[in-house]
């Protein structure tokens, strides 16, 4: 099945940025990349539409649970509580008040 989408000049930016980073410069990369990021975000709205589980073996899962400890330990190393742009007074708690943000923003992504 074929379709055809009018991204805009910034998203292809984005999308040659994301090639490029991921050394997949062939000539259907923008397609093959493009596909791709459209697979995890219909994934990921589904799940958030039909409030399902993640599964624990999903790569995608994994990778954002790495993604969440890696941020705390760097946070938790180089924490400036002056700098902090939520308030927070340490690491842990700066990850703490964005994901309550994040899921305020997702509640009410899922209420329009």
């Amino acid at each position: 099945m074929e379709i055809t989408l009018d991204i805009g000049e910034d998203m292809v930016n984005k999308l040659d940025s994301i090639i490029k980073l991921m050394d997949k410069e062939t000539p259907d990369a923008r397609t093959v990349t493009a596909i791709e990021m459209m697979r995890i975000g219909i994934k990921f709205t589904l799940m958030n539409l039909t409030e399902s589980s993640v599964e624990k073996s999903d790569p995608v899962y994994e990778t954002v649970l790495h993604n969440n400890e890696l941020l705390m330990e760097i946070l938790a190393s180089t924490f400036i509580r002056d700098k902090s742009r939520v308030g927070a007074y340490d690491a842990e708690s700066a990850v703490h008040i964005t994901n309550q943000l994040v899921r305020k923003m997702l509640d009410g992504a899922n209420k329009s």
